[in-house]
């Protein structure tokens, strides 16, 4: 995840035993990282304010709770990727 205000491209581990909440994915809304939305991203994101809300789901650097993404809880996106591994 690349953050315009701050750190460097950060790969947020899970917190153990978190591992059946890693991703959500649902019709009608964009990807979901995390129970209780640590990270979702809306349909329409590029209309609609998307949001980071860290739970206890992923590891988040020490004082960015809530802002690490973008420097805000809330924010529009114009573009992402969602990567995948796939198992044996």
């Amino acid at each position: 995840m690349v953050n315009p205000s701050g750190p460097v491209l950060t790969k947020m581990p899970l917190n153990p035993g978190m591992e059946d909440f890693a991703i959500y994915c649902l019709h009608d809304n964009g990807p979901t990282f995390g129970q209780g939305s640590d990270l979702y991203i809306q349909d329409n994101a590029n209309e609609v304010l998307s949001g980071c809300t860290p739970s206890n789901t992923y590891k988040f650097p020490p004082g960015e709770q809530g802002k690490f993404f973008t420097g805000r809880k809330t924010f529009l996106v114009t573009n992402y990727e969602v990567f995948g591994l796939l198992g044996p």
